[in-house]
């Protein structure tokens, strides 16, 4: 059985026959126009880092605004070395790296994303023979409401490098 759409009403097979081919949508093409406006991002706000940073065990990263995409810039605010979520805003998804160069004694980097200062996420990298380490976040898709900051931080001592490499970003999805 076929079905198609007309304006708002979804039409079977039977009535689909009578009406000619420019004035409907097929069922297939309309849900794949959902779809793909779904899955569009609303706001992204970007913080990195702009000088490299010295931390000690469980300290925050200072984050500063380096890239805002959007509209509706009350939605995603660079506040307290992170994001803090605005107005509207009930899910995100999240990206984050951390680069690292070895200061103490640990061979690997341990990092978090935080979301009120509570650990939503963490990750550990290896510094191999260079020194350097890197964390790189998966994406994660979280549920959120106004007023929530999400924040990086590292678990052990280490010096975290900037220059592009050290990086949070908040995409607004509903």
């Amino acid at each position: 059985m076929k079905i198609a759409r007309l304006n708002s009403k979804i039409l079977t097979e039977d009535i689909y026959k009578k009406i000619s081919d420019d004035k409907i949508t097929l069922l297939d093409t309309y849900i794949n126009n959902l779809i793909k406006e779904k899955m569009k991002t609303k706001d992204i706000l970007r913080v990195g880092l702009t000088n490299d940073q010295n931390l000690q065990n469980n300290q925050k990263i200072t984050l500063n605004k380096i890239q805002f995409n959007g509209v509706n810039s009350n939605q995603l605010i660079h506040y307290d070395d992170g994001i803090k979520i605005g107005e509207g805003v009930s899910k995100v998804k999240i990206t984050a790296c951390i680069f690292h160069t070895k200061t103490g004694g640990m061979d690997y980097c341990w990092d978090s994303i935080k979301k009120n200062g509570i650990d939503i996420a963490i990750n550990i990298g290896g510094y191999g023979t260079s020194g350097y380490g890197s964390c790189s976040f998966p994406t994660l898709t979280i549920d959120v409401k106004k007023d929530d900051v999400i924040t990086l931080s590292v678990l052990e001592q280490t010096l975290v490098r900037s220059g592009g490499n050290t990086w949070l970003e908040v995409a607004v999805l509903e």
